[in-house]
């Protein structure tokens, strides 16, 4: 049995006898390894993909909660682990009345100019502020309700992290990546997975996140090193601009820049989107390599380039198709990424099935005083 260096200090599980055992036992897979599989096809989803962007233009956006819980549920119940699917019991009500409340406050906001001159300015203004300071909140309650709402082996999964927590890693560790131009790009992210990964829980079972901020650093150099190369094109761009003698005087010559400059332009977009697929690729793999439910530990042999392959031929095709292969793209996508995680198990099966399920009951009031609403627009 092979254990992994980080797993040394991950205390025993907690023995809960007097439970009942799940109506669908875990097999005897102690000190084996286990992938995750995903069966969705591209040729299922692009009927409730289509439905759901006709019905969401056709409303006026108000069916995109319907839609985004239609799309989970299809994804979640795709995915298995030893023969057990997982599932999303989320409602849309639950996110209808929160993204109203939240578009009514956006656009409320947003109407100062129409409201100049008026005391209801000063309040467009304070909501604007408001909407801006509250967002590690709806990060917060987004992950809560998609937590809760995700069942494996009739146990659901459980947020605990705090919105001090949520304000700390969003808004402070937020505002160095600004002031440091995107160089504590790394820390950033360490510290927003660590955030989702060590305040999750499967029942009563927590997860460990093991990942260090050495570990991002060492893994995303290359793409920091793209990010240096941004800002030197930028800068030579700007050099290259001011030394032209550039008169708009009007459309036609504005055209004319942009064509000139539209090599350029698309080299920018292009090394942007590589930097962020690869960044992608890079923490997906990393923190699944990096955290454990108990003493069982997850890994993934994503690869990078074969992620990098799958983003840029994806791209591609759907501008080819002028957007008609995105559900095909999107399952493509999914199917890599889920596959590729794997989890060994070092506990007893059997165990694990006990301690997650050993407080439904509490858990189940406890859900009763939450307010089940995800706020995320």
């Amino acid at each position: 049995m092979t254990t992994l260096p980080f797993q040394s200090n991950v205390p025993t599980l907690p023995t809960v006898s007097s439970e009942p055992q799940s109506e669908s036992a875990l097999p005897e897979l102690f000190g084996q390894k286990s992938r995750f599989r995903f069966y969705g096809k591209a040729s299922e989803y692009f009927g409730i993909w289509l439905v759901n962007w006709l019905l969401t233009i056709m409303t006026l956006s108000l069916y995109s909660p319907w839609a985004k819980v239609r799309r989970l549920r299809y994804f979640y119940t795709h995915t298995a682990l030893e023969g057990a699917r997982f599932d999303f019991t989320g409602q849309a009500r639950a996110i209808f009345i929160g993204r109203i409340a939240a578009l009514a406050v956006y656009f409320g906001a947003h109407s100062e100019g129409a409201l100049k001159g008026s005391w209801l300015q000063w309040v467009a203004g304070v909501l604007l502020f408001a909407i801006y300071a509250i967002i590690p909140y709806l990060f917060r309650a987004t992950y809560r309700f998609k937590a809760r709402n995700t069942v494996y082996r009739h146990v659901r999964f459980k947020f605990t992290g705090t919105w001090r927590q949520a304000f700390m890693t969003y808004w402070g560790f937020g505002l160095l990546v600004i002031i440091s131009l995107g160089l504590l790009l790394p820390y950033y992210i360490y510290r927003h997975k660590r955030y989702q990964f060590s305040n999750l829980q499967l029942g009563r079972l927590k997860f460990q996140f093991h990942a260090k901020v050495r570990h991002f650093y060492v893994a995303m150099w290359f793409p920091m090193l793209l990010l240096v190369g941004l800002y030197a094109g930028l800068t030579a761009l700007a050099i290259y601009l001011s030394n032209m003698d550039i008169h708009i005087e009007d459309w036609k010559d504005a055209k004319n820049i942009l064509w000139r400059l539209s090599p350029l332009i698309f080299v920018f977009l292009m090394v942007l989107a590589s930097m962020y697929w690869i960044t992608s690729a890079l923490v997906f793999r990393l923190c699944w390599s990096r955290v454990s439910l108990g003493r069982s530990a997850f890994t993934s042999d994503l690869s990078v380039f074969k992620y990098l392959w799958i983003a840029y031929s994806n791209f591609w095709i759907c501008v080819m198709t002028l957007g008609m292969m995105i559900p095909w793209a999107i399952i493509r996508v999914q199917r890599y990424r889920i596959n590729s995680v794997s989890i060994e198990w070092q506990d007893n099966p059997q165990e694990i099935l006990a301690v997650m399920q050993a407080d439904l009951k509490a858990f189940g009031e406890e859900l009763n005083d939450l307010i089940g609403i995800d706020l995320s627009l």
